[in-house]
């Protein structure tokens, strides 16, 4: 039985922490503090915040289990789910899961339980309690120990010595358990919907130094919550020792930022978890505060009262304490309007912020919302739930529309009863009515975002006709709408006007008519931006601009200056845009009227003003209805025009010419098909549509946009053709085959194209014998989900959606049984294309299974498969529908696919070899093994690996004839490794005579070639023999050895089979001769294969490989694994083999034998830091040595040795040191280098130094060597949030005989910036360090802090201005 436990809290705690330990576990003992086991580290918890209740789970469990049953997972699950619903202490407060190991596990399933049962009001209050989750070491993938504890020898071993067997919790613990998979799934779709917090911790060391229980990606359920390892083990992962332990750490800042609002744990416990749209106090404008986060007064804001006298302007100050008076009185309701943008949103947080005027509201009290969003529950359920609840609150609507407020106005103030909430509205609303029952506040300002709210509040008489065509006109821009508005008379009705009587009310304002403005404004407007000034100059741009017009440059910019001040244009340092796009684009439109096509192009030439030009093309791609942009830019894409004059310049040219017309396409979609066809069919070769093309991808792109309409497609699609013809099958960056399938997609395809013309295209393909790329189309055809977009819809100024979209269930249904038609009368015509269409069928059965209409097209199909080659497909297709979806199916569903499935069930050898071994197939979810309790046991892959390896046996005793043709196949054939390896291993452990089967093995290799056949075979098949007869394989191997043409393969056998002496030997020997590719034996590196070998043969070996092609880097991967192991099982490596080691590094690091770029650094670094550990004091300096004559011939980047650099200056801080300053008054200049080039990294490995050997040795030397050093460690570290002097730096300023050159030293590679936190803070921190020994009351270090502040500050004030002008340059442009 269970019980829950109450450990420590008082009873008006609000917050309940629930702990439930694992397997083998104790309700107590889980949780003690280390080895102390009468401390109760939970209890540390209600002691840093006594808000909490700690409660502990007991229930009964053991890794082991005799007589009687016991329960499992689900069982015990429900067992404590029951307890939990009786405890109302537990559910009337926030609920806090922290489970270990198994204990996780229960809580994913009482998660579950509860949402099953989510209807139920115990339940739902349980549920809805829950704020936070934390896994500590949970098996969510169970353990590989489980698994090991689960197989046959191990259930044996402990029936005979302790009587029991596996328990049911153990047993459901093994790895890859697929309950627990699905488990995992399931819990993963509810945490998407989980607001609370996560925590999960995972172990990163071995119990008892021998294994990992719960591994990284187990302990990793793939939620919202980054895994975070910590230093301990499946044991101590829930026994921190102290209140500093890191586990501790974590779990406590976890429960404290679990913690949320009153407001939202009550909006929780009446609404459940998809409460979204509501916040406590926080900063709900997000506009930029100071830095205490005060209110900023600003006196230029101003309120009245409606209420009150509306004509009276009172300052925020002075309306903050009014609200606040108002606020405190039950069921007032007041609005707050003001124009957009003016700040009110945040004038509203500050009623609740105490440090500013008097009598702040509650912030606990705060209900806020965005009427804008999709707030749960609505506004007016809140309400009417906070009154019937009798709940004290402040509800704060924001952006609420009148009509909105009148209803919540009505709630608050209905019978029965008086409310004890009030409500509080914000709009952007200026209108003069007062809602009934209802206090009215303004708040001034200038700016505002819904354009006919801020032309009713600044032109009340303006009509709402008007009001909608200004609107209309302005493209949503305020500055246009208000400019507009301003011009209108009163009872002035402009909603019939023309956009060219509206562009000159626009330009003229309340001015008189200005030609010249006009003129401006269109010739400003034919780029899409430009810079108008240079510093104090005009910019070249606005000249070239003027020449088009023969305009002065002064009066374009004064025009430009002009059109500013009227609202028409957007300014961002020296760039200028006119906007809105719809006015700019009238004015475009104007300009190519007013102005020839010749005389534009004469000044914008790409050869003259190459930016220009790139800006022009892009406003011209934006006038769609023009019939002079289309003629531009049809005379730039004609023969011999501006872009076939660019591509003739060469074709590292072709990537920006195309990216322009691109710019100029939506305008000239004819003219740009014609391009492309012509530049391609020009190019010799077909070089135009491959990857040597470097502008394919826009190129791609761009008829991808095209083939939007049904006129194009076809076109688009055979040019897009001729690109995905021509790439490798391996280019998935960018490929223009997934591109031109995309098109072929029912959902973001981007077309409009009918079903009918994509399959006519398929037929056509096929009819051309253009076969894979026709049957990828057809594939797309089918795809049913997940789908993404290489690429956005916009084309121009043309507003476009994703393309052709099923408007019905029937058009969706009715797609794929047309496309499954069409599929079926392929294979008809073309029954050689069965091994592709039974690919297709297993591809997308599942989906298409769920489309009703298209079962009996399937069946169809299938049973026209079935014999067919390729058909192995099928079996394994159906097993995985039944085994993921059979549940949701009907009963005659579920009974026809088991028809199917005895159809397509392999009953030969050869319909089992093709699904086993030759399929290549790495998922067989469908042939998973459940036990007599329904449980799933073993995994489909592992079934299909005991598969092949009786297969492999089958193999072994059948006739020669057919095993010689098997064998033959697998020679031949792709397979899955691990398949293929079980499959011979076995064929060659059973074999009845193996000599006979090894001395065919040389003939069917010549027969074959060597070169055409994979050795995955005989790697297996001889491991295979080896079992049975060592000395055969060997044998076998010896003669292989010596034969030339499986040299290629030899390696790679060899490696798989055990090292024994003989192996040895005969590696050895054929290391021998020279010039062989040994990266075969890099496999030594898996699987222990390697452990075998002494470490006297190894040293041996790896010598002989080095010399041989890839030889270093095979050798040094062996290496880096051998000392990997290092510790494990008991091994360590010989010194011999660290000499060896430690001579390689040096050779290598001096780019000798071998360059440093053929070794990859981190095996270098990792056999480094082992090799050197405890080095001697010559081994230390001839590292030294080489790192410094590396960073002089550059054949190692200088960061790669920090770690090894820090060992010595742990082992060998005197070497390090002397090595710096050899003598007296001298610095080894190349050893500062390296050394100093690491003074910009957060790692500087001199910090580390002992304190005393350090000091010491400075004093030696004091004038040189104490500056010197201080310019080579890290100056500072972080001591909670600031940051202080580190050990040595501090020494050095004490002990150096003149303070200033050490600061100097100290600070002179520090930056305002770095990993430590915002730019500001960190110059601040950093400062303070300088001012705090500028006050520490030694005249001299005063003196030579405040002198090196200075400096400090005005090289981060440099910094800071290099920093903001490379940011201006970046995002005052409008464009690039």
């Amino acid at each position: 039985m269970a019980t829950i436990h109450l450990i420590a809290g008082t009873e008006g705690a609000k917050r309940n922490v629930v702990l439930i330990h694992g397997l083998g576990g104790h309700y107590r003992k889980t949780w003690t503090a280390g080895m102390d086991k009468r401390q109760f580290w939970p209890e540390w918890l209600q002691q840093d915040d006594p808000d909490l209740r700690i409660w502990a789970v007991e229930y009964e469990t053991s890794l082991l289990t005799w007589l009687q049953p016991d329960m499992g997972l689900k069982d015990r699950a429900q067992n404590i789910f029951k307890l939990l619903l009786l405890q109302n202490d537990i559910t009337r407060g926030e609920v806090i899961f922290i489970g270990h190991s198994q204990g996780g596990l229960l809580i994913k399933q009482i998660i579950r339980l509860a949402c099953d049962r989510k209807d139920e009001p115990e339940v739902s209050v349980l549920l809805n309690s829950i704020t936070a989750v934390a896994f500590l070491g949970t098996p969510h993938q169970g353990s590989d120990v489980s698994s090991l504890g689960n197989s046959l020898p191990a259930r044996l071993l402990a029936f005979a010595c302790l009587g029991g067997r596996p328990s049911a919790m153990t047993a459901y613990l093994y790895r890859n358990n697929p309950d627990l998979r699905e488990l995992n799934v399931w819990y993963r779709n509810w945490d998407r919907t989980f607001t609370g917090k996560r925590l999960v911790l995972g172990e990163s060391r071995k119990v008892y130094g021998l294994a990992k229980i719960v591994k990284p990606d187990s302990a990793d359920p793939g939620i919202q919550a980054e895994m975070v390892m910590v230093d301990a083990d499946h044991n101590g992962i829930c026994k921190p020792d102290s209140r500093q332990n890191e586990v501790y750490q974590h779990v406590l800042n976890f429960v404290k930022s679990a913690k949320i609002t009153p407001q939202h744990f009550w909006l929780m416990k009446h609404f459940g978890s998809q409460v979204s749209g509501w916040r406590g106090y926080q900063n709900w404008s997000g506009a930029t505060q100071d830095v205490d986060g005060r209110y900023i007064i600003d006196d230029k804001v101003k309120f009245s009262d409606a209420s009150i006298d509306a004509g009276r302007k009172i300052t925020a100050e002075e309306m903050l304490d009014s609200l606040r008076q108002k606020l405190a009185v039950p069921g007032a309701v007041l609005r707050l309007v003001g124009l957009s943008g003016v700040g009110k949103t945040r004038f509203v947080q500050a009623l609740f912020e105490t440090n500013i005027g008097r009598a702040a509201l509650s912030p606990d009290t705060v209900f806020y919302t965005d009427a804008g969003g999709q707030a749960f529950p609505a506004p007016d359920v809140l309400l009417e739930k906070l009154k019937s609840t009798a709940q004290e609150a402040v509800v704060v609507v924001d952006n609420c529309a009148p009509a909105l407020h009148n209803s919540l106005n009505s709630v608050l103030n209905a019978d029965p009863g008086p409310a004890r909430s009030r409500l509080l509205t914000v709009e952007y609303d200026v209108r003069d009515d007062i809602p009934d029952n209802t206090d009215v506040i303004s708040m001034e300002a200038g700016s505002g975002e819904l354009i006919e709210a801020l032309i009713s509040g600044y032109f009340p008489d303006i009509s709402q006709a008007s009001r909608s065509t200004i609107a209309e006109f302005s493209g949503g821009n305020a500055r246009v709408a208000l400019a507009l508005a301003a011009t209108i008379g009163r009872g002035e009705n402009i909603s019939r006007l023309r956009s060219s009587e509206l562009f000159s009310r626009l330009f003229n304002q309340r001015h008189d008519t200005s030609p010249e403005l006009m003129q401006a404004g269109s010739l400003l407007s034919i780029v899409y931006s430009f810079r108008f000034a240079n510093g104090d100059g005009y910019s070249e741009e606005l000249t070239d601009l003027a020449c088009i017009a023969h305009l002065h440059h002064d009066r374009l910019y004064a025009c430009a200056r002009e059109i500013q001040r009227r609202g028409l244009a957007q300014v961002r340092g020296d760039w200028m845009a006119i906007l809105p796009h719809p006015i700019a684009n009238g004015l475009a439109q104007r300009a190519l009227e007013d102005i020839p096509a010749t005389q534009i192009l004469s000044v914008l030439a790409p050869d003259k003003n190459e930016r220009l030009f790139r800006s022009f093309t892009r406003r011209l791609g934006y006038l769609s209805d023009s019939q002079e942009a289309a003629a531009m830019a049809g005379k730039m894409l004609a023969s011999d025009g501006i872009f076939d004059r660019m591509l003739a310049q060469g074709k590292d040219h072709y990537t920006e010419t195309f990216s322009l017309i691109a710019n100029v396409a939506p305008v000239a979609q004819d003219q740009t098909l014609e391009f492309i066809t012509r530049t391609g069919d020009l190019e010799p070769d077909g070089w135009f549509f491959t990857r040597d093309n470097l502008a394919f991808t826009v190129i791609t792109r761009l008829l991808r946009s095209l083939a939007y309409e049904a006129r194009y497609f076809e076109q688009c699609v055979w040019l897009l053709c001729r690109f995905a013809e021509n790439e490798k099958t391996n280019k998935n960056n960018a490929s223009s085959t997934d591109l031109l399938c995309t098109l072929f997609h029912i959902h973001l395809s981007g077309t409009h194209a009918p079903l009918a013309i994509r399959l006519n295209i398929i037929e056509t393909l096929l009819l051309e014998q253009r076969t894979g790329l026709a049957l990828r189309l057809l594939n797309s055809l089918l795809k049913t989900s997940h789908f993404t977009s290489f690429q956005g819809f916009d084309f121009g100024a043309q507003v476009r959606d994703f393309g052709y979209l099923p408007q019905t269930r029937n058009d969706y249904e009715g797609w794929f049984c047309r496309v499954l038609d069409f599929l079926i009368a392929t294979y008809t015509r073309h029954p050689e294309l069965s091994r592709d269409t039974c690919g297709i069928v297993h591809s997308w059965f599942r989906s298409l299974w769920k489309i009703k209409p298209a079962q009996p097209l399937l069946v169809t199909l299938i049973k026209m498969l079935v014999g067919t080659p390729g058909d192995e497909a099928l079996w394994t297709t159906i097993k995985q529908a039944i085994h993921f979806d059979a549940e949701k199916q009907t009963e005659a569903e579920r009974e026809t696919l088991q028809q199917l499935e005895q159809l397509t069930r392999p009953d030969t050898l050869a319909q089992k070899l093709n699904i086993f071994i030759f399929s290549q197939q790495q998922s067989f979810y469908g042939l998973g093994e459940k036990d007599v309790d329904g449980e799933n046991h073993t995994s489909g892959y592992d079934v299909a690996l005991r598969e092949a390896a009786t297969l492999g046996r089958n193999v072994a005793s059948c006739s020669p004839d057919l095993r010689d043709s098997i064998i033959c196949r697998s020679l031949l054939e792709d397979s899955e490794y691990r398949q293929m390896m079980e499959f011979s291993t076995a064929l060659g452990e059973e074999i009845s005579d193996p000599h006979d089967f090894c001395k065919k093995l040389n003939p069917q290799v010549a027969r074959l070639g060597a070169d055409n056949i994979k050795n995955v075979f005989l790697c297996g098949a001889l491991r295979g023999v080896y079992r049975q007869a060592p000395a055969l394989c060997h044998a076998v191997l010896d003669a292989w050895m010596h034969m030339p043409e499986m040299e290629k393969h030899f390696a790679v056998i060899q490696a798989h089979i055990p090292m024994d002496a003989n192996s040895i030997e005969r590696v050895m020997c054929h290391l021998e001769d020279p010039g062989k590719d040994v990266s075969g034996y890099r496999i030594l590196t898996s699987g222990m294969r390697h452990a075998m070998i002494p470490d006297s043969s190894l040293i041996e070996l790896l010598q002989l490989m080095w010399r041989h092609h890839n030889g270093p880097s095979t050798a040094f991967d062996i290496l880096s694994m051998r000392v990997h192991d290092d510790g494990r099982d008991g091994y360590v490596c010989s010194e011999p083999l660290l000499e060896l080691a430690r001579g390689w590094i040096c050779a290598i690091i001096y780019g000798h034998p071998v360059p440093t770029s053929d070794i990859p650094t981190d095996n270098i670094s990792a056999i480094a830091k082992r090799a050197f550990q405890a080095c001697s004091a010559e081994q230390a300096r001839d590292l030294l040595a080489a790192i410094v004559r590396s960073s002089e011939r550059y054949t190692l980047h200088d960061y790669d040795f920090t770690e090894v650099l820090g060992l010595i200056c742990h082992y060998q801080p005197q070497v390090i040191l002397d090595r710096l300053c050899p003598a007296p008054g001298v610095i080894d200049e190349a050893f500062h280098d390296v050394v100093s080039q690491r003074s910009y990294s957060k790692a500087q490995p001199l910090t580390v130094l002992p304190l005393a050997v350090t000091m010491a040795w400075c004093q030696q030397d004091p004038r040189t060597r104490y500056p010197c050093l201080a310019t080579l460690i890290s100056p500072y570290e972080k001591s909670g949030e600031h940051l202080v002097w580190t050990a040595l730096a501090n020494a050095l300023i004490a002990g150096a005989p003149s303070p200033e050159p050490v600061l100097s030293g100290l600070m002179h590679n520090v930056s305002a910036d770095d990993d430590l936190g915002s730019r500001a803070v960190c110059a601040e921190d950093k400062l303070a360090l300088l001012a705090e020994l500028r006050n520490s009351g030694n005249p001299e270090l005063a003196l030579a802090a405040s002198r090196i502040m200075g400096e400090v500050q005005e090289r981060f004030d440099r910094d800071q201005q290099r920093s903001a002008r490379l940011n201006r340059r970046d995002s005052e442009r409008f464009e690039y």
